[in-house]
């Protein structure tokens, strides 16, 4: 049984993996052990439940990153901040729409705005904001195994987003999981992206919600065995970074 101090689990995407959690368009992971939920989904009510049913207990709940503004990875914030009880931090993009901001400290949170690379707790770290168009963060974890990046959609590139972790530690990336955002992109310009990754020393992918079926089918023969498959109910052991 993998530990859950040091265990990502991925509680909201559009593909489930157990009969028992119902997929939905939107993405959200959590990292028990430090206590933060990455990103929230567009259903707060299907966000919780699934929460629940994966044995993982809303209360931990300290912090909350956002990736970006777009209602399927923010719309089940105002569900997870009535329900947690009490105050939790939440790390946004600066660019968020001061109206956003404003109501969710109404409702008793602490807003954080994020504009440069900051850690969040020892271990967790946020890329900063990138890109121009849809500004986003991604989230950066320094695991005694390895690094791993969580992305919500990566509309700043998934390159640029891998390179800016890679910058920022000067180490390898042992794991990239999240939404790649190349649903749209053809068949050659998928296998070009992941080729770079390879050169960019990204070790293992696990693509998920907005990389798109046929994207990810691209990138799971590219990489092979160092490819997962994510979905709702999808753990992953940071001791399985060792391997």
């Amino acid at each position: 049984m993998a530990d859950p101090s040091n265990t990502l689990y991925v509680v909201y995407d559009n593909v489930s993996l157990r009969e028992d959690l119902r997929p939905d368009w939107g993405f959200s992971c959590f990292l028990p052990g430090q206590g933060i939920l990455f990103d929230t989904g567009s259903n707060g009510a299907l966000l919780l439940e699934n929460m629940r049913r994966m044995g993982l207990r809303l209360e931990d709940v300290q912090s909350v990153v956002l990736s970006h503004a777009h209602w399927d990875h923010v719309g089940g914030l105002s569900a997870v901040l009535s329900s947690v009880g009490r105050p939790v931090t939440v790390f946004l993009p600066g660019s968020f729409p001061d109206q956003f901001v404003m109501q969710v400290e109404d409702m008793g949170a602490e807003c954080r705005r994020v504009r440069m690379p900051r850690m969040i707790c020892p271990g967790v770290h946020t890329t900063g904001e990138l890109g121009i168009g849809i500004p986003e963060q991604a989230m950066v974890l320094d695991t005694n195994d390895g690094l791993v990046i969580v992305t919500g959609c990566a509309h700043p590139g998934i390159l640029d987003i891998v390179k800016r972790a890679r910058d920022l530690f000067g180490r390898k990336v042992d794991l990239l999981v999240g939404g790649f955002h190349l649903m749209y992109s053809g068949a050659r310009e998928v296998e070009w992206i992941g080729e770079r990754l390879k050169s960019l020393e990204v070790e293992h992918v696990a693509p998920a919600h907005c990389t798109g079926k046929e994207a990810i089918e691209i990138l799971c023969a590219s990489f092979g065995d160092r490819a997962r498959r994510c979905g709702v109910g999808w753990s992953f052991p940071f001791s399985e970074l060792r391997g």
